[in-house]
């Protein structure tokens, strides 16, 4: 342990000095520092952790920004911390990272308390949203800068790289420099050296928003597929939704320093346990309803002074009122589902075509209420029009104020 320690300080005091020098932010770069396990060379990580976090709160001045965070992750699992801005999520990753240290709470890596732990001893990697490579340094470079700083031998670093550049597939790119690179490229080197040090968890902050929405799309793809190969636990922050459905395990959402929900993907966007999380998670209707009666499959509501019955897939909903959420993909016009009267009437106020889809808002008949409407971009349909509507699937949560 006292090589280690040693060589720990001697490696802070390096990456102080060239920071101080290029007036770069010091967090951009702990990540590079040497980590504390070994686990043998391969395509698969040593055996993946869980993380926990326990009542983790931080405020900032009077500013509460988390109150009381308790979550756990799964081994292997990859989670996203979802929100807006503002939410709480990059300020709970960096502290699970160790560049902030809590007002109180605990983090457990497996059965280690790390929470006292500074953050180059968690071997953790991180991958930041600016990617926070260096101009001078080849893609070569970036990554054996921290393994010689771990006193890797020459053999070993040499597997290190060529591993990880094969699993990014930037095979052949060891020479080049960051100027020399796309957007993409770039980031697959940030995300190479971080997995070159093998570390027990993976922590990513946006590390696609800078990318253009194709490359990001392909990009979510391949670190999905990346991150399957090397079945390590990893940690993901973004505030586009998409991204965040398309990448999951699970989604933790938050909003306003608190959990709102945590699920997985499916489960949040169609069972979403509040109206903030129907809102953000997709598009959705949301209407004040009162709740009549209940049936095994449906409810019958109150909506605008009409009762109607409709499916919902929680009919044992525990309140008299509520708010309805209706996807627009949940929502029909009578002419195209046979046989099916319609539940109530609206008039088209305008459409908006994009690409495979029309996306309609209609105005309900008798009602300031207007919904919004998806259907194919080959539908007849016409602003000013009077169509027939049919909701397909819904779901009720409290009102705002209501637990």
């Amino acid at each position: 342990m006292g090589d280690f320690f040693g060589n720990t300080c001697r490696i802070r005091a390096v990456l102080f000095l060239y920071v101080e020098q290029c007036s770069i932010p010091l967090e951009l770069h702990v990540h590079i520092c040497i980590n504390d396990y070994k686990i043998e060379e391969g395509i698969a990580l040593d055996k993946a952790l869980s993380v926990h976090v326990k009542d983790i709160r931080k405020s900032f001045g009077s500013t509460e920004v988390l109150k009381g965070i308790t979550a756990d992750v799964k081994p292997g699992e990859f989670l996203t911390l979802l929100g807006p801005s503002g939410c709480g999520k990059t300020t709970l990753l960096r502290i699970i990272a160790g560049f902030i240290k809590p007002d109180s709470g605990s983090i457990h890596i497996g059965d280690t308390n790390i929470s006292n732990v500074p953050s180059y001893l968690r071997g953790l990697g991180m991958v930041f949203q600016n990617y926070a490579l260096w101009p001078h340094m080849t893609v070569k470079e970036h990554l054996t800068f921290g393994l010689k700083l771990s006193n890797i031998d020459s053999d070993t670093m040499q597997k290190r790289v060529t591993w990880a550049l094969e699993l990014v597939g930037l095979t052949g790119f060891e020479e080049r420099r960051p100027t020399e690179l796309s957007g993409g490229q770039q980031q697959r080197v940030a995300l190479a050296r971080a997995i070159a040090l093998q570390p027990k968890i993976l922590l990513l902050d946006e590390p696609l928003s800078n990318l253009d929405r194709k490359l990001r799309d392909g990009m979510r793809v391949e670190l999905r597929i990346l991150q399957e190969r090397l079945g390590i636990t990893t940690i993901y922050v973004t505030h586009d939704q998409q991204e965040a459905l398309a990448m999951s395990d699970r989604i933790l959402v938050l909003n306003r320093g608190k959990i709102e929900q945590m699920s997985g993907p499916k489960e949040l966007y169609d069972s979403p346990n509040s109206a903030f999380v129907a809102n953000f998670v997709g598009h959705a209707n949301l209407i004040p309803v009162t709740i009549l009666e209940r049936t095994k499959n449906t409810v019958v509501l109150e909506i605008a002074s009409s009762k109607i019955s409709v499916p919902v897939n929680n009919p044992s909903f525990g309140y008299s009122s509520g708010i309805l959420v209706i996807r627009p993909e949940n929502i029909a016009f009578t002419n195209q589902t046979t046989g099916v009267n319609p539940m109530f009437t609206g008039r088209i106020e305008n459409t908006v075509y994009e690409g495979k889809e029309l996306r309609c808002s209609i105005r309900i008949k008798e009602t300031k209420t207007s919904l919004s409407v998806i259907c194919p971009s080959t539908t007849q349909i016409h602003p000013g029009e009077q169509v027939g509507l049919t909701i397909l699937n819904s779901t009720l949560v409290p009102a705002e104020g209501e637990d």
